[in-house]
């Protein structure tokens, strides 16, 4: 039988059998962190193609980088969407909470901090709020990034619970996904990817996450501070407790821009991290 009788679990056999088996399957294939100079080169082609789609996607790329995102939280996947909505934003300027309805859109652009608040993302504490400062740089920056994103949801008229990845064209709604993401990151690795040792099949919308840990560990940030800000489950109460603090991330986001543009060219430092030292915690979803 495949299970025991008493306990219903399964035979200890098979379990023997099984674990036998994943030793001679291939090892899975892990997606690249991406270096800050293919995400701008990104960022450039989707400025230069004028598409409302390809900007949108631009800027959850920047969400998804500094806010160390999962797919599901800041694009529409196939299942398991957990994505932010327009009421999970806010923006800050100095301790002035903006009003994402009334403000003038010259004044969330100034915007100097961002906050997205989890309620019903994956490895969450319900009503958790995760903030980044603005990092400095006239693309590279979450900030800017949520700022456009809500100014566009606004003068198209979304609603309050629409998801942020959300985009108007041509008088009808559509989601950012994952695929529109990983062709973008793509087309940009196969113009400047070779600087970097990175090949376009290397990366996907997948590596976002690991993409933004990898600046912040290059940026010398502690590795609890990186959990805490990826959300990791283990260390659960040190994250309720301290990533709410806006102090926490207090210029994080600069560290990660002046950190991001790393090589994976043999005998660099990344190319060990990826190669021989890197968490497999590190690529799950």
């Amino acid at each position: 039988p495949r299970t025991a009788p008493a306990p219903r679990r399964m035979d200890s056999r098979w379990t023997r059998l099984w674990k036998d088996w994943k030793h001679y399957d291939d090892p899975p294939k892990r997606v690249k962190p991406i270096p800050l100079g293919i995400l701008l080169e990104a960022q450039r082609l989707a400025d230069e193609s004028g598409s409302i789609a390809l900007q949108a996607t631009a800027r959850m790329m920047w969400v998804a980088f500094f806010f160390l995102c999962r797919p599901g939280e800041y694009c529409a996947t196939v299942d398991g969407n957990h994505f932010f909505r327009l009421c999970d934003v806010a923006l800050k300027f100095g301790s002035h909470v903006l009003d994402l309805e009334r403000a003038p859109d010259a004044e969330l652009r100034a915007a100097a901090y961002a906050e997205l608040e989890f309620t019903d993302q994956k490895n969450h504490n319900r009503g958790e709020k995760v903030g980044q400062y603005d990092s400095g740089h006239a693309s590279a920056s979450a900030t800017k990034a949520i700022a456009e994103q809500v100014i566009h949801l606004r003068n198209n008229g979304a609603s309050n619970d629409a998801p942020l990845c959300s985009y108007m064209h041509n008088d009808q709604w559509y989601l950012v996904t994952p695929p529109m993401l990983t062709n973008l990151l793509r087309q940009a690795a196969s113009r400047v990817g070779h600087k970097y040792g990175i090949a376009p099949a290397d990366i996907s919308a997948r590596s976002m996450r690991a993409s933004g840990a990898m600046a912040l560990l290059c940026a010398n940030v502690a590795p609890t501070t990186i959990k805490l800000l990826g959300r990791w489950q283990s260390d659960t109460m040190l994250q309720y407790l301290h990533i709410q603090s806006p102090t926490l991330v207090k210029g994080l986001a600069g560290r990660m821009v002046k950190a991001g543009d790393f090589s994976f060219l043999p005998g660099t430092r990344q190319y060990r991290l990826v190669e021989n030292e890197q968490p497999e915690g590190l690529y799950r979803d």
